[in-house]
């Protein structure tokens, strides 16, 4: 199995808008048709501000094409002061 790890650069450059929309209407229209499980995204708050928060959204297709998924998301609220993004 590979891991595959993109960054904000990667993403730009593999994916433009328009075809960023036509991927999320085939999705949305998986998951409405029961083709897709995709949990509610699970939430971790920590007392010390300096993760405000950790979301978990797992994902998985079946059918011919099986695919397994996961976004992580980290908020580091005093990120901006170190001159990084908070996300």
């Amino acid at each position: 199995m590979t891991l595959l790890v993109l960054g904000e650069e990667d993403v730009h450059a593999a994916l433009d808008m328009a075809s960023c929309i036509g991927a999320m209407e085939v999705v949305l229209a998986g998951l409405a048709r029961g083709e897709l499980s995709m949990p509610l995204r699970s939430i971790v708050r920590v007392p010390d501000d300096a993760v405000l928060g950790l979301g978990l959204m797992p994902a998985h297709r079946g059918g011919a094409d099986p695919l397994i998924s996961l976004k992580e998301v980290v908020v580091v609220p005093s990120n901006p002061v170190r001159g990084l993004d908070p996300h």
